[in-house]
């Protein structure tokens, strides 16, 4: 099992410019609202749907591989095969930080994804909302890191 750190989490919040794996068309969508508060704090992000010319306005890339100039970043909101594919193919494409989300424990546990990882010296983070674990994450996300800071289940 991976251990993320906070120092892992603040690292991947340090960049500025990330893209988005799985943007949804229907706004709304969780993927969206990701996209969107990410947006609104002032990030440069780029939507990744093969299925979607843009995304509010931002042009979609069909895969991280087609992401240019390269980000060194990318939140995965896929499920568990198509997770796998897809950080595989970001760290073809040279992402050093990956993010996988929105799934359960079980398709996490099964995903290859963290040694893929672990095998290209680059950072794996999951178990973890992107939204709680954000700067001032406002309601309800603000909650539920305090229930999860209280149970101990926050990254050291």
């Amino acid at each position: 099992m991976i251990t993320v750190t906070k120092k892992a989490i603040e690292a991947f919040y340090a960049g500025k410019r990330l893209a988005i794996v799985g943007v949804s068309r229907s706004k709304h969508d969780y993927s969206r609202r990701l996209f969107a508060e990410f947006r609104k704090r002032g990030y440069d992000v780029v939507p990744v749907n093969p299925n979607a010319p843009d995304i509010d306005g931002i042009p979609c890339a069909a895969t991280l591989k087609a992401v240019t100039p390269v980000v060194d970043r990318a939140i995965v909101l896929l499920p568990g095969d198509k997770a796998d594919a897809a950080v595989s193919e970001g760290l073809d494409a040279g992402v050093k930080m990956l993010w996988v989300h929105n799934m359960n424990r079980n398709e996490l546990a099964a995903l290859k994804a963290p040694e893929l990882c672990a095998k290209r010296g680059s950072t794996y983070i999951s178990g973890y909302c992107p939204f709680m674990l954000m700067h001032h994450p406002g309601f309800p996300h603000g909650m539920h890191a305090g229930v999860a800071k209280l149970i101990g289940h926050m990254p050291k």
